[in-house]
């Protein structure tokens, strides 16, 4: 189902930054619900770089 889309295609969509910073939370929001220690251990090597 996902394969078809080109992700430039998905990207050309967003219209203004904000929307694309919304975006990122969303997705921020929903990789932490479904990968908590993913997310953790991201979030460990962000803070040490």
């Amino acid at each position: 189902m996902f394969a078809d889309l080109n992700i430039l295609s998905i990207l050309s969509l967003i219209k203004h930054p904000l929307e694309g910073i919304a975006y990122l939370v969303y997705v921020g929001i929903i990789f932490r619900w479904f990968r908590p220690a993913l997310w953790n251990s991201f979030l460990d090597k962000l803070k040490y770089h």
